[in-house]
C-alpha cells in the first residue's frame, strides 16, 4: 500500500486515506479464519468494512447479493408506504404515475 501512495505522490495524484476503507473478500468461512486485520498507509490505519455501496450497487465481503437486494426493496418498500398513506387522496391515473417516477427507477 505504501508503494500504491508513493506511485500516486510521484504522479501527483493524492490519495485521502481518511475517506478510504478496506474489505476482504472471500467465503464466509475463510474470513471467520482470519484473525484481526489491518491495512495502513503512510502510518494511517484503513477502516475495515463488511460492504460497500459503490456506483449505486452494494457490494459485500462474500460477492453475495443480499445486502443490495435488502437495500432496494427497503427503498421500495418505502415509497410503496408513501403511496398506501395517500392513494385515496389520488386518482388510478397519478397513482401509476408515482410508481412509475417513484418506484421503477430504483428498479431498473
Amino acid at each position: 500500500m505504501d508503494r500504491l501512495a508513493q506511485w500516486l505522490y510521484e504522479h501527483k495524484l493524492t490519495l485521502n486515506v481518511s475517506k478510504s476503507k478496506f474489505m476482504l473478500i472471500g467465503h464466509p468461512r475463510k474470513l471467520n479464519t482470519l484473525e484481526e486485520f489491518t491495512l495502513t498507509i503512510k502510518e494511517k490505519e484503513l477502516v475495515r468494512v463488511n460492504s460497500y455501496k459503490y456506483l449505486g450497487v452494494i457490494i459485500n465481503e462474500n460477492l453475495s447479493w443480499t445486502d443490495h437486494l435488502d437495500y432496494m426493496k427497503n427503498k421500495v418498500s418505502q415509497k410503496l408506504g408513501i403511496l398506501q398513506r395517500i392513494k385515496h387522496l389520488l386518482p388510478r391515473d397519478t397513482r401509476e404515475l408515482f410508481v412509475k417516477a417513484m418506484v421503477l427507477p430504483i428498479l431498473h
